[in-house]
């Protein structure tokens, strides 16, 4: 979200013990506090972006004026969702989630949805799967 960028300092983006990058949201949509871990393919270049400032200091003074924020997330989403599902054929029947009315028999893994759900912030599968997840 383009407010959470705008809080984010050099401090909230470091390496954790597994070699994970996080990016701390002290302050997310209701208050909440999460930790997001940044898709491999993106972490040295948040991780260059936050180091250019000092820890107590903002990452963005500014930011674009068209920056594409929701669907960044989607992609974001999406791509985390992928990376962490596991084959549907293998998954417990109580750990899928089946999609309903005009996108019946859409299948998901509900245990990878949670996690993304938690790095959005929305705590809600529901959310992921009608926001984020589609078949192409």
């Amino acid at each position: 979200r383009s407010c959470e960028m705008l809080r984010l300092k050099g401090e909230d983006v470091y390496r954790n013990e597994n070699g994970d990058v996080i990016v701390h949201v002290r302050k997310g949509k209701g208050g909440k506090e999460r930790f997001v871990t940044a898709r491999a393919q993106y972490a040295e270049h948040i991780l260059k972006t936050a180091g250019k400032v000092l820890p107590k200091e903002k990452v963005f003074l500014t930011l674009p004026g068209k920056l594409q924020n929701h669907r960044y997330r989607g992609d974001f989403a999406k791509g985390l969702y992928y990376e962490l599902a596991r084959p549907l054929d293998e998954i417990p029947k109580d750990e899928l989630y089946i999609m309903r009315k005009e996108r019946a028999g859409e299948k998901y893994d509900r245990v990878a949805m949670l996690e993304v759900s938690r790095q959005l912030g929305h705590n809600r599968i529901g959310v992921i799967a009608e926001s984020y997840l589609y078949k192409t």
